[in-house]
């Protein structure tokens, strides 16, 4: 197969594109969009949104939690970061086979 070069990108010798181009990042309504329908999209920002409400709702009750029971052992944030993260995430890290 014959491969010519232009200043756009390599093409085959049938004049095609080697590659596809790849999808555009932004939608019609100029918002990145990365999956096919926009309404997806949506969904999962409002997802990510709400997570973070909940964990600063988490962290202002680990703060309370600190100040109430100062003879306890302190709470490790980061691991209880983990937690929250594998329990509000699971889902999207099943498998769909």
């Amino acid at each position: 197969m014959l491969v010519r070069l232009r200043k756009l990108g390599a093409v085959s010798e049938e004049g095609g594109p080697l590659r596809p181009e790849p999808a555009p990042i932004y939608g019609p309504d100029g918002r990145p969009q990365f999956f096919g329908d926009p309404a997806t999209d949506r969904f999962v920002a409002s997802l990510l949104n709400l997570a973070s409400e909940v964990w600063a709702q988490e962290e202002r009750i680990l703060a309370l939690e600190a100040r109430s029971s100062a003879s306890g052992p302190p709470t490790d944030r980061d691991a209880v970061l983990k937690q929250f993260i594998e329990r509000v995430f699971a889902p999207l890290r099943e498998d769909q086979g």
